[in-house]
């Protein structure tokens, strides 16, 4: 959800040039379908993301390329932390 919605507010802002990967820190849901309920959500706001397969953040490459690292709680950043310690001054909690 939070790709979604960082890609439609930067093209509306009018930034280019940003890349934006989306992965998780829960391992057993790597390849599942985007959950029912953020779907419904996602619709309701105009956005779609049907097609979106879960990945597992260790499965997405080279942490240490990102200039910066938005987790949704602490939770999350704590894991990615643990995963790559050499960002952990680039790792950004949203819902803190």
């Amino acid at each position: 959800m939070m790709q979604a919605i960082l890609q439609h507010s930067l093209k509306k802002l009018g930034v280019n040039g940003v890349s934006i990967e989306s992965a998780g820190t829960i391992k057993e849901s790597t390849s599942q379908r985007i959950n029912e309920h953020a779907a419904l959500e996602l619709r309701k706001r105009g956005f779609s993301l049907e097609q979106h397969m879960s990945r597992y953040v260790s499965n997405i490459g080279d942490l240490t390329v990102f200039s910066l690292v938005l987790c949704a709680g602490l939770e999350q950043a704590t894991e990615v932390r643990a995963l790559c310690p050499e960002i952990a001054d680039r790792i950004q909690i949203v819902n803190d």
